[in-house]
């Protein structure tokens, strides 16, 4: 039986890390700086309704976001739903290794090669999806879900979804995608898809 969703990906507010553009990852649960806080308090709610169920990843910036976002929903957490591990990277940016050849190498190849000590591109992508696929499992049909994550996450599903690019999907702190789709337990199928801000007009 297909089961009809729709579905919010919205990456969590800013932290200091997103200010600095550093490799922040799984390994590094950094919380919302105070320019993070601001956005979230600056958020038209309004365009948040008509979610039944929220769900989030298990790091600081994205259950704080959750919790302001959808203050009268459970937040209900996915373990697997968490950013790349970029390993020996986490906590640094380019300035800081722009004299690393294999960082140079790892910009070559678009992002694909793996991290050091860290995840690579595909198993990232597979992780991923295993946990949007949970989250799919849980729900009922016609139930909706809004789903707080972060950008890898989201160009992970968006890409596997629509067999577009990784990197056409990146979005900035609480902007996402809002999607409707079917899913039989294997299949999913997206019906539509648009890029979603929750302070934007359309």
């Amino acid at each position: 039986m297909k089961k009809r969703h729709r579905i919010l990906l919205i990456r969590h507010a800013r932290i200091r890390g997103n200010n600095e553009n550093r490799y922040i990852g799984s390994n590094i649960d950094e919380p919302l700086s105070d320019e993070g806080t601001g956005q979230l308090l600056s958020v038209d709610t309004d365009r948040l309704t008509g979610y039944d169920r929220v769900f989030s990843g298990p790091m600081k910036r994205c259950m704080t976001t959750a919790g302001y976002l959808f203050p009268d929903r459970n937040t209900e957490i996915v373990s697997g739903m968490t950013e790349m591990d970029f390993g020996l990277y986490e906590g640094k940016n380019y300035e800081e290794l722009k004299d690393d050849p294999y960082y140079l190498k790892w910009i070559d190849s678009g992002g694909r090669l793996q991290f050091p000590k860290g995840e690579d591109m595909a198993g990232f992508v597979l992780r991923s999806m295993e946990a949007f696929r949970d989250i799919l499992t849980r729900l009922a049909d016609n139930e909706n879900a809004a789903i707080v994550c972060h950008g890898g996450n989201i160009m992970s599903i968006m890409s596997t979804l629509t067999g577009r690019e990784y990197f056409d999907f990146g979005v900035g702190n609480i902007e996402g995608y809002v999607m409707d789709l079917t899913y039989d337990g294997e299949m999913i199928d997206v019906l539509s898809y648009e890029r979603f801000g929750a302070w934007m007009d359309t």
